[in-house]
Order: structure tokens, then C-alpha cells, then sequence
């Protein structure tokens, strides 16, 4: 999918008014960072293969995903969000 659309929209209220924007910049900044890796990898992700693409911020990670903005079933990672755009595109 990431070849065929190659962006994901990205809704302003939502996000200023999102749980996200709770967090410090930097995990946003990692969070963001996540999902363009992760929309890139067509939705289809686990967490350790995550936590080695973004070394050194595994914390951060852990963050995002206690906090429940991406959450995990399976050892696979899910960013609600996006999974529904690539499901409206199919």
C-alpha cells in the first residue's frame, strides 16, 4: 500500500486535541517518526523489529504504548489510525 498511496492523512484536530499531545515532544516526535514506518511497512509490523529500527528510544516506545496510543496484539503493532485508512483503501 505504501508504494500505491504513499502518504497517510494526517488530521490536525485530531491530532492537537489527541492523547499524543499529553506526551513530551520527543515521544511525539518518535510517535510520528513510528507511523510514517510503520504505513511504510504497510500496517504490518512487530515490536521488536520496532524497537530495533528506532534504537535508543525504546523507552519512549513504552511510553506510547502504556499510554495505549499504539498498541500491541500478538507481539504486532497497532496504530489504530492508520490501520483504518488502509482498510478504507482496499
Amino acid at each position: 500500500m505504501a508504494k500505491d498511496i504513499p502518504y497517510f492523512k494526517f488530521y490536525i484536530n485530531e491530532w492537537i486535541n489527541g492523547d499524543i499531545t499529553l506526551e513530551e515532544m520527543e515521544i511525539q516526535g518518535v510517535f510520528i517518526n513510528i507511523c510514517a514506518y510503520y504505513w511504510s511497512k504497510d500496517c504490518e509490523l512487530n515490536l521488536s523489529n520496532l524497537k530495533k529500527k528506532f534504537r535508543g528510544y525504546e523507552s519512549k516506545i513504552d511510553i506510547l504504548i502504556e499510554s495505549g496510543i499504539i498498541k500491541i496484539d500478538d507481539d504486532q503493532i497497532i496504530i489504530m489510525f492508520l490501520n483504518e485508512q488502509l482498510q478504507s483503501k482496499a
